[in-house]
């Protein structure tokens, strides 16, 4: 909506009215009226408002003024000087939104409306209610408000209030913001305007990326439509598929959480041939996997990342099911759906292929693709139509059905510390600031945010004129917020009343759908050839217009000029239409020319000359753009012409979906917003810090270790150096440390220098972040506190001074055992450096989803300089991952990941060379694949290989002692009752040497007892740290006195996890038996003072070790305590854990009796992890009894089948036996996994 306003009438009320000369009444309604529907709450709250004891008088000058408290509200004698005064303070035109720190008595901000005339908005702070309504009763502002753009902000902290209002003034309110003071209101208001301030900032600065992406995406959404051009010109619309199942029923089928629910009901015998499935096509594979083949799937999405909603999928899998996109989908969604493919119409598409447009069947525009599957059931005819999986709303805390494309994305990222029940919750609360509470079809309280409400909105007009038509809409989710215009009804007793017999044949794809190559090739190159035109006569104008304003003071000559330029105008009228597809292109202009006539607009006092001439350069500026835009058209329809001639079958020619350089246009378009991002000389350099001190499994530094005859650096330098984007490599080392003697320079193409320290390049925080990594060597991200795989590499205070001497620009970060890292492939170090160079201030962070050790990222300096500071949210780990102080969209949807492969992006392994282990598999590839194998075939040869080996011993869980002192829910989970027994100190230390010989295998001491209450407990730990255990994680309630709670400060112990399981004493109560809350809450913050401090930042922002992690357990019970307990822990530490039950394996079909029935009474939604992540957690990590022996399930360890015992037999044997068992276990035909959730850590 665009903010419209009257001619203006006049700039100042009437300042000689005598106070009681109008009713007060009058007056006031007379101002309240002007306020317009944006601001109706505003005048409600005004109506109801005691007015403040202000006494007016009339000044000199014929204006009113007034005291209120003792303070005068605006000058006592001349307040129209002191308006105009203080209106003349701002530059009117550089600025369009003016920020005014209180009303007073309105004249300043009359005096402001009536310089700007309309064309900038007025936001005023004034938070007193009672002063604004006495003033608003007493003088009356009408004239001036009802013409003039003005809000009022009544309350700082109120993020909503200005998007709200200002809503379809982005605009203006994107071409700069002026603050004004009034002098009046300076004391009174003095301690809110900073935050006023920063709220405004804060809006401005999000309007103009939303303003920015909104004018770039004109040009992306072409290039979309025009990719698809293909399935649109050659193949099938859905004109054809009009009432065809008229009056049959039909199930719409989202992504929703509660789509578990109607799963089997939707995979019945029959269901399919009764009923017309639509599906969105995040729910395709999940459909698929159940045994439901839908009818239809649905796309509209522009951004290339929902092609993972196809990866993997044959012909044959989707066999009778078709795509219906909306052709200004992505083409990578179209191209990766490998079967039948139908198109909307589209009027763009239409006007370019003017006389060869046919009737495709139009649809209504849609916000989701739900909108667009319901539309698609109403233009089959189908009547009822049901909804599933229809949540709008977070069931049960979950944001997705599980299966959904979203799992294999996340399944990388689970670890023991980072779950899927964390992943979900995140996903959630970066929507904080939008999050709304509902009702949900049970009448209980459900999450929900702002777009979502949005949809719901969309979706009840709809329902409601369905409605109106005759149309059931069945509201079948089972699960979500109530819809109004819907009936509740479950799947079942819909599909028993109205699917009882077949449904009519649906039309298929027939060959006279199709359309030849050739006629549509030629109609594009004739609308390619105007298009041109276009650009070729702006060029001309261009030059001419140059010409006028180099002579516009010659008469004579501008005259014949201007004839040129009516001649140009006439060519372009004769190809107009092509005139309107290239403005499709050019919206941006549009904004530029709205900028332009603005300014003239306001240049009073300006001759005719001079408003000739900023006339003449607004349109030279114009045809500037208008060329540019119609150059790129013609280059979009070059590229669709080599599509459409590809072949003659929609699809056929497969294109390289990646997002072109932008042009100088949407260039322009950035710096004309966001005013920072200027073309500077760009250096970029690879950054490779070496610390020869760091043991990673191996005595001296790791990368002297060779690889098929040459060192581990050297080979890392001779892949990155195959870059054709990096400027120079930079290797960081200490003084006396002999880098030379592992390089071979020779075989390094790129210019290679080498800064040197004085000591390691690492600060002493990289011991806390390697402890936080060492449970997630496998995941990009997700380490405790959202470390990531580059944060072990980033030597940023090193770098950063480095970067600052030499000029470098931006940092590509890489480890120097790294032989793998992609370079020039999908995701690649080239690919990293172009995102970056496309827009450098706004991706100052460019990463992909590699494995640890395959992929590389890139900072920019001045993210180089913010990480120096090295607190704990100083880290890459920290800007990927959910902060409550400043929710943020996950980043992985962002143009600041650069997609690639599927089958890289869900690989559960990783390419890092650190240990023997690793530099064994490494060595098993082919030197050919080392030196120019793609990252899908080196991850794929090592797949491969690792079938062929043993897997390694990654995390053995030590259970030490069987006591408990908690009887709660959790402790029955546990199984925790029963006889206590210790293990003894000989056999605990006979297992941890044998832990603390294999090098890198972690210890976490855990199982149904807590191990602070072993008798020996301080001594076992002293014999882990005396023997160098890579790492050791201690799991415990920590109900203990203090000098208990002290041993867990000391090495070698790195991680502590606090099982809490509440956030509210009630619900400790029935989690941990006990009113213990309070003294468990002391217990953490007596540990956190005692830990070591690595860093010297203040409190809980230095790092240090041990890492505290507290728990919660997932349930019904601890339910409503999930949003304040993650938020308070991960605000105050960095980390916390949400956890489901343990995995479970057992018989298809048989009960899982080890699971107490407490647990399955109370369970939610399953927020399990897929079957291939605790598939992986069961094939690294093996538990230890206290008797010794090795269960092969975790979940029931107590009761469980052994694989040995490590009293009787080495601990690499008892490996050996539990990695057949269950292996067999896992791969036997009747057996499955049932992962109820991640095994506890």
């Amino acid at each position: 909506m665009t903010l419209a306003a009257p001619p203006h009438t006049s700039s100042h009320s009437s300042p000689h009215a005598s106070p009681g000369s109008v009713p007060a009444a009058t007056t006031l309604e007379r101002n309240l009226s002007c306020l317009g529907e944006r601001q109706a709450d505003l005048a409600r709250r005004l109506r109801e408002t005691q007015a403040a004891n202000i006494a007016f008088e009339q000044a000199a000058d014929g204006l009113f003024t007034a005291q209120h408290q003792g303070r005068w509200l605006a000058s006592r004698h001349r307040p129209r000087a002191e308006a105009e005064r203080i209106a003349a303070s701002v530059d009117i035109v550089e600025h369009a939104l003016f920020v005014v720190g209180g009303f007073g008595v309105g004249h300043h901000v009359a005096e402001l409306a009536r310089r700007i005339d309309r064309t900038g908005v007025i936001i005023v702070y004034e938070p007193d209610l009672g002063l604004l309504r006495a003033v608003l009763e007493r003088i009356d502002h009408s004239d001036w408000l009802r013409g003039a753009l003005i809000v009022f902000l009544t309350d700082p902290t109120d993020r909503a209030a200005l998007p709200r209002r200002l809503a379809g003034a982005e605009s203006i309110v994107a071409q700069g913001v002026a603050f004004l003071e009034h002098p009046a209101d300076r004391a009174r208001l003095q301690s809110d305007l900073p935050a006023v301030a920063d709220l405004v900032r804060e809006f401005v600065a999000a309007t103009k990326t939303t303003l920015l992406t909104t004018l770039v995406r004109a040009a992306d959404t072409t290039r979309n439509l025009l990719g698809n051009l293909d399935h649109y010109a050659l193949g099938p619309g859905i004109a054809p598929l009009r009432d065809a199942a008229k009056d049959r029923p039909a199930v719409v089928v989202s992504a929703g959480p509660s789509l578990q629910r109607n799963l089997d009901e939707l995979a019945r015998p029959g269901v399919r041939d009764r009923c017309v499935i639509v599906a969105v096509q995040t729910v395709l594979k999940p459909l698929l996997q159940a045994g439901v083949r839908p009818h239809f799937v649905t796309a509209l999405d522009y951004h290339e990342i929902s092609r993972r909603f196809y990866e993997g999928l044959t012909p044959s899998d989707v066999q009778d099911v078709t795509l219906v996109a909306d052709p200004k989908a992505h083409p990578a969604i179209l191209d990766a759906f490998p079967g039948r493919v139908r198109c909307m119409a589209n009027g763009f598409l239409d006007r370019v292929l003017g006389p060869l447009a046919r009737d495709m069947g139009a649809l209504p525009a849609g916000a989701t693709v739900a909108h667009l599957s319901f539309y698609l059931a109403r233009h089959l005819g189908c009547n009822p139509i049901a909804l599933v999986g229809q949540d709008l709303g977070f069931s049960d805390g979950l944001y997705y059905a599980r299966g959904t494309a979203i799992d294999d994305v996340w399944a990388p990222e689970l670890n023991p510390f980072n779950t899927m029940e964390m992943m979900e919750w995140s996903r959630i609360a970066r929507h904080r600031l939008h999050l709304q509470r509902l009702t949900d079809h049970e009448g209980k309280t459900i999450l929900s945010d702002a777009q979502m409400v949005a949809y719901l909105q969309q979706f009840e007009r709809d329902f409601a004129e369905a409605r109106e038509r005759g149309v059931r809409v069945i509201d079948a989710s089972e699960g979500g917020v109530r819809k109004q215009h819907a009936e509740s009804m479950r799947l079942a007793e819909l599909l028993a009343a109205h699917a009882a017999t077949p449904l009519p044949h649906l039309p298929p794809v027939s060959e006279d759908e199709r359309r030849p190559a050739n006629a549509v090739s030629e109609r594009l190159a004739a609308v390619r050839c105007d298009v041109a035109r276009i650009a070729s006569v702006s060029g001309e104008t261009e030059s001419i217009l140059r010409e006028i304003l180099e002579h516009q003071r010659d008469a004579s000559r501008i005259s014949r000029l201007f004839k040129r330029l009516d001649e140009r105008r006439h060519e372009v009228e004769r190809i107009f239409e092509a005139f309107e597809l290239v403005n499709h292109v050019n919206q941006m202009a549009v904004f530029r020319r709205m900028k332009r006539d603005r300014r003239i607009h306001l240049s009073r006092g300006a001759d005719d000359l001079t408003k000739q001439r900023l006339q003449l350069e607004r349109d030279l500026d114009n045809v500037v753009w208008t060329r540019d835009a119609a150059s790129e058209l013609a280059a979009m329809l070059d590229d669709a012409i080599e599509t459409v001639t590809g072949d003659a079958r929609p699809g056929a020619a497969r294109r390289r979906h990646v997002t072109p350089p932008r042009p100088a246009s949407e260039h322009a378009a950035s710096v004309e917003l966001a005013g920072s991002d200027v073309r500077t000389p760009s250096h970029v350099a690879a950054m490779i810090a070496i610390d020869p001190s760091r043991r990673g499994g191996e005595a001296s530094a790791p990368c002297a270790a060779t690889l098929h005859g040459r060192t581990l650096l050297q080979r890392t330098l001779e892949r990155i150096s195959r870059s054709r984007r990096l400027d120079s490599i930079i290797l960081l080392a200490p003084i006396g440390f002999d880098v030379e003697s592992l390089l071979d320079r020779s075989r390094v193409t790129r210019p290679l220098l080498i800064e040197r320290c004085e000591q390691s390049p690492f600060g002493p925080e990289r011991e806390a972040i390697a402890a936080a990594r060492r449970w997630s060597r496998t995941c990009w991200r997700g380490g405790i506190s959202g470390m990531s795989a580059w944060d072990e590499s980033i030597a940023p205070q090193a770098m950063h001074h480095v970067m600052a001497q030499r000029g470098v620009t931006a940092a590509v970060i890489v480890a120097p055992v790294w032989p793998l890292v992609a370079v020039d492939g999908e995701g690649g170090i080239d690919s990293l450096v172009e995102r970056h160079l496309r827009h450098p201030s706004q991706h100052n962070l460019v990463f992909s989803q590699h494995p640890p050790g395959f992929g590389a990222c890139l900072v920019s300096a001045s993210l180089m300089r913010e990480l120096a500071l090295r607190n704990r949210l100083a880290t890459i780990g920290a800007l990927l991952v959910y902060q409550p102080r400043a929710p943020q969209g996950d980043p992985i949807a962002r143009d600041a990941n650069v997609q690639i492969d599927h089958r890289v992006r869900g690989a559960l392994g990783h390419g890092l060379v650190q240990t023997p282990a690793d530099r064994a598999m490494v060595e098993r590839l082919p030197e050919s694949l080392l030196e120019r194998g793609t990252s899908v075939e080196i991850v794929e040869a090592l797949e491969r290989a690792s079938a062929d080996v043993d897997p390694a011993l990654e995390h053995v869980i030590l259970e030490i002692t069987t006591a408990r002192d908690d009887a709660g829910h959790y402790a029955t989970l546990r199984g925790g009752s029963g006889a206590i027994h210790h293990m003894s100190l000989d056999e605990a230390r006979r297992v941890i040497d044998q832990v603390a010989a294999r090098g890198a295998t972690a210890l976490t001491l855990d199982g149904r007892g807590d191990p602070l209450l072993h008798p020996r407990f301080a001594e076992i730990i002293e014999h882990a740290r005396s023997v160098g255990v890579a790492g050791v994680h201690v799991r415990t309630t920590l109900r203990m006195d203090a000098s208990a709670i002290d041993l867990l400060a000391a090495p070698p112990i790195e991680v502590v996890s606090v099982d809490l399981h509440a956030d509210r004493a009630a619900t400790y109560r029935v989690m941990m038996g006990d009113d213990g809350f309070r003294r468990t809450l002391e217990n953490v913050e007596r540990l956190l003072q005692h830990r070591r401090r690595l860093t010297d930042h203040p409190g809980s922002a230095a790092f240090s070790l041990p890492w505290v992690v507290p728990r919660l357990l997932r349930c019904r019970a601890t339910y409503e305590d999930i949003e304040s307990f993650f938020d308070r822990w991960v605000n105050a530490l960095g980390c916390a854990v949400i956890e489901g039950a343990p995995a479970a394996l057992r018989h298809e079909g048989e009960r899982t009796d080890s699971l107490p029935l407490a647990w399955e009474s109370s369970s939610l939604a399953s927020a399990a992890p897929p079957a291939k992540v605790v598939r992986r957690e069961l094939l690294r990590r093996m538990m230890i009894r206290v008797d010794g022996a090795a269960p092969i399930s975790e979940v029931n360890a107590w009761s469980s089948p052994v694989a040995g015992n490590v009293f009787e037999q080495p601990l690499h044997d008892v490996w050996r036996e539990l990695v057949e068992q269950r292996t067999a276990w896992i791969d036997a035909p009747a057996r499955r996994i049932v992962p109820l959730g991640i095994d506890r850590p």
